[in-house]
């Protein structure tokens, strides 16, 4: 897709879909992911989504080919609960 092309509600959930995994991978904390989220909200072209994932690792680089879904789901469950959990 161009990054001038305008995207839709497909692309943005796309997107809010990615950082809320690269969250739950720990590659974010919850203020930046609020904030690429709000902005992923706002985008309006395919180049304002491509700036909010520029520096986390597509989710195909992600998968490793010899570990099982329920091994994925377990670790992906895991730190999920350890986000969480309410603080001290």
């Amino acid at each position: 897709m161009s990054p001038s092309l305008r995207i839709g509600n497909a692309e943005r959930d796309q997107a809010m879909n990615r950082l809320r995994s690269a969250f739950a991978e720990g590659r974010l904390d919850e203020a930046d992911l609020d904030s690429r989220t709000q902005r992923a909200l706002d985008a309006r072209t395919q180049a304002e989504l491509d700036v909010l994932l520029a520096d986390l690792p597509a989710a195909a680089e992600l998968t490793d080919p010899g570990m099982s879904l329920l091994t994925m789901v377990s670790r992906l469950v895991s730190r999920c609960l350890c986000c969480c959990r309410p603080r001290r």
